[in-house]
């Protein structure tokens, strides 16, 4: 296992933890990822497309006046990530969903199901092509 822990990311997985590092994406979450939260990830990794799915995971602490060492993690939502080789070969983000299951948040909007997400299902392609 911990050889598997200290192994190195796919690449569309070290993309997508560069997106979710940028102030803009920890803004729009409301809290920094752990940056461990990537080694648990899981999905498909192509040589053209990529799914992941990778559990977003928070260090906090709980006790910040009384006990400021003391850390903990805890997990906060869940990203449903699908990435794209372009022609140049770089990857980029195409789709990126996050699910708040982790939170107790009675406003949060279900998740939603994308196009692409039906496509795969299904077996059929997301631009008409199968």
């Amino acid at each position: 296992a911990a050889r598997e822990f200290n192994k190195e990311l796919p690449v569309p997985c070290r993309i997508l933890a560069a997106h979710l590092e940028a102030p803009s994406m920890q803004s729009q979450l409301g809290f920094r990822v752990a940056p461990w939260s990537l080694r648990f990830w899981h999905g498909q990794v192509h040589d053209d497309f990529a799914r992941l799915t990778v559990p977003l995971f928070e260090v906090y602490a709980p006790f910040p006046a009384a006990l400021p060492f003391l850390k903990l993690a805890r997990r906060r939502s869940e990203v449903y990530a699908a990435l794209d080789r372009t022609a140049t070969g770089d990857w980029k983000v195409l789709n990126l969903l996050e699910d708040p299951k982790y939170v107790q948040a009675s406003n949060a909007p279900a998740p939603r199901r994308t196009d692409d997400i039906v496509a795969a299902e299904s077996g059929r392609s997301v631009w008409g092509r199968s």
